[in-house]
């Protein structure tokens, strides 16, 4: 392996991604339309949302399709969108806030792989833009490390659980899917990376982490000569 693709919600970070995004719509609904009824606001942020995960590759990136797609749907120029999302990432504070924890083997399992010499992607499904993916890395305690990649809507063309997403992953790390491992906690999400030609390492518990950590740890390089 020379490469590591590693979820973020229920993977790196114990947390309800459902209810952060639930929270993420609430707090963007004011920047956009306020005078919107919150369910009604949900539902067409999840209609903008849909060609997302069912493109294998986006002639643009994932920010730039759903913002024009949500702007069609609110009725307000795509330029108008990007600035409420703008405003709400110096914004975030601890509006976005809900129960979290890091998850200690998980980082053990990082700094592993970071020791081997892999290179280490936080392979998050990206709907969110960098400042709110940083939050969360930041709750994870993983924000200041020397990941080679994030993926977030404004680098990536595809999201989980297409594989397209996966092969831009690997690409974009500059390696082949077969040198790449995906770790995540969603058979449905992350599972598709072996259709990309990625070895899927599913984690839901301390025995699949404590194996993983084993595998990683037996990787690294002698440190004699």
């Amino acid at each position: 392996m020379k490469g590591i693709l590693f979820d973020l919600d229920g993977t790196l970070l114990d947390i309800d991604g459902e209810a952060f995004l639930e929270r993420y719509l609430d707090a963007l609904a004011p920047y956009l339309r306020p005078d919107m009824d919150p369910d009604a606001f949900r539902g067409k942020v999840m209609a903008a949302a849909l060609p997302l995960i069912t493109s294998d590759h986006l002639p643009g990136t994932v920010g730039d399709t759903f913002r024009a797609a949500l702007a069609y749907r609110l009725e307000l120029p795509a330029a108008e969108v990007a600035d409420g999302q703008r405003r709400l990432d110096a914004a975030l504070g601890d509006v976005v806030a809900i129960p979290h924890a890091p998850r200690t083997t998980a980082r053990l399992c990082v700094d592993a792989a970071l020791d081997a010499g892999m290179r280490c992607a936080v392979a998050t499904t990206p709907i969110y833009r960098p400042a709110v993916i940083h939050r969360r890395l930041t709750w994870a305690g993983l924000a200041d490390y020397p990941w080679a990649l994030v993926t977030t809507s404004e680098n990536m063309h595809s999201c989980k659980p297409s594989p397209g997403y996966f092969r831009e992953a690997a690409a974009k790390l500059g390696l082949q899917p077969a040198d790449c491992i995906m770790v995540g906690d969603d058979p449905y999400q992350d599972g598709p990376s072996d259709e990309a030609g990625m070895r899927f390492h599913l984690v839901q518990g301390e025995a699949g982490w404590a194996e993983l950590l084993v595998e990683l740890a037996a990787q690294r390089a002698p440190m004699w000569s």
